[in-house]
């Protein structure tokens, strides 16, 4: 998912802000929503945008941070949930000299 944050060492880029895009893959037991059709039975991934948004909405300075937020938030609400990952990359980040299209930051749990 992509959206616009403040996260970021210098004052500047927790001002100005940029854009960011959040990849989220998770590892639980999905038997039996494979089995029943049933909502009730899997980890809704509209819960799981909402987790994201609202962290996102927090500034950190470092996007590790903004990672281990996430899975806190995301192992907090859905207890079923055994491991996943999580990659935060900050696109076009403001780096003198440079151009890039990302500085990702992956954290495996």
């Amino acid at each position: 998912m992509r959206c616009y944050a403040f996260h970021g060492v210098m004052p500047q880029e927790r001002t100005v802000g940029a854009e960011y895009e959040v990849t989220l893959s998770i590892r639980y037991p999905a038997v039996q929503a494979t089995l029943t059709d049933r909502l009730d039975q899997t980890v809704d991934y509209s819960i799981l945008c909402d987790i994201i948004r609202h962290t996102m909405a927090t500034p950190s300075k470092l996007i590790e941070r903004v990672c281990g937020r996430i899975i806190e938030a995301v192992c907090s609400r859905f207890s079923q949930i055994e491991g996943g990952s999580v990659t935060v990359s900050k696109l076009n980040p403001p780096i003198a000299g440079v151009s890039m299209a990302c500085a990702s930051v992956t954290v495996q749990w």
